[in-house]
């Protein structure tokens, strides 16, 4: 993805769209990517949520991604490939990040969660989950996207938990 390749949408934002209906059939969906991490950070599900995006926006969607803003070296916003890409503050601080990022990933969706069509979490947590709940109360429809990352995936917290094997 680069970031030079495509012009801004002007007015076709999500933000312009307005509340999400159900009505689809005669326009563009407003999806949401929901990435922890995301470019400049790169790995399996940062480049499957980049792909992704890239081709619903070749398709004629309108696609946001939210992510982590982990440094103030980048940009707070920027479009990718026709996809606005919105980096939430947190503090990327052992026990502060997980809170921080939560908090402001639920006040990103509390503000414009009805804006979306359609939420998409990649990964899985505490984030994901709250943006899953939030986006179902703001009446968007959800996937949840789990990815396997090796030792760090589902499968190895699941078995230091009472749900694992």
């Amino acid at each position: 993805m680069s970031a030079a390749a495509a012009p801004r949408p002007s007015s076709a934002s999500a933000d312009a769209a307005g509340p999400a209906s159900t009505d689809t059939a005669a326009r563009p969906l407003r999806v949401l990517m929901v990435c922890p991490q995301f470019h400049p950070l790169v790995g399996g599900y940062e480049r499957a949520a980049e792909r992704l995006s890239a081709a619903l926006v070749r398709r004629g969607h309108r696609v946001d991604v939210v992510t982590e803003r982990r440094s103030h070296a980048w940009p707070a916003e920027e479009w990718r490939d026709g996809v606005r890409v919105r980096r939430l503050p947190c503090l990327f601080r052992r026990g502060l990040h997980l809170p921080s990022s939560t908090a402001s990933l639920a006040a990103f969706m509390l503000a414009r969660g009805r804006r979306y069509d359609v939420v998409h979490v990649h990964q899985y947590g505490l984030a994901a989950g709250a943006a899953l709940a939030l986006a179902r109360v703001a009446g968007a429809r959800t996937v949840l996207k789990l990815s396997s990352t090796a030792g760090q995936g589902i499968g190895a917290t699941l078995a230091g938990s009472r749900l694992g094997p």
